[in-house]
């Protein structure tokens, strides 16, 4: 069956977008889900996980209404335990680095950077953030990266 929700096709154009720039592999991977990893301890490659988080339309004219899609991008990795020890800072910086490129200007479709156009939808970033960089909580107790970036999309649909 479809989806019918234009925040879940949303979310589903992103996560195939980001999987076709980023090329995943082996245990890594890039999902729209509803909860993210319980079991910290038990991840096995980078996950990126879109998740919704709110939609709300308001009237643009009378035939239009301006969509507002909120999603939030989690993405998640655990520190190989067979390295032992806490992560290095360039592990972590990676996973940074991995964060601004692939989710944070990666899913940027602003005005200026062109629409996002997908099944006759035009859809552009509304704003991005603010980010939550990296968990430093996660990071120490269980050695997870762990980052949020929420982000809101806009749309004209009638």
């Amino acid at each position: 069956m479809p989806l019918l929700t234009p925040t879940l096709t949303l979310c589903d154009k992103l996560v195939a977008e980001l999987a076709a720039a980023w090329l995943p592999t082996g245990n890594d991977e890039v999902l729209r889900v509803y909860e993210g990893p319980l079991k910290l301890t038990e991840l096995k490659g980078r996950k990126v996980y879109v998740f919704p988080d709110q939609y709300t339309a308001d009237p643009a004219d009378r035939e239009t209404d301006l969509y507002a899609h909120g999603l939030v991008v989690l993405t998640v990795e655990r520190y190989p335990s067979s390295t032992g020890g806490k992560p290095p800072v360039a592990w972590v910086d990676e996973r940074v680095d991995f964060v601004w490129q692939r989710v944070w200007n990666g899913l940027d479709y602003s005005r200026d950077d062109g629409l996002l156009e997908f099944d006759g939808r035009s859809v552009w970033t509304e704003s991005v953030g603010p980010a939550e960089v990296y968990d430093a909580d996660r990071l120490q107790a269980f050695g997870v990266f762990w980052s949020e970036v929420p982000f809101t999309f806009h749309e004209f649909l009638g």
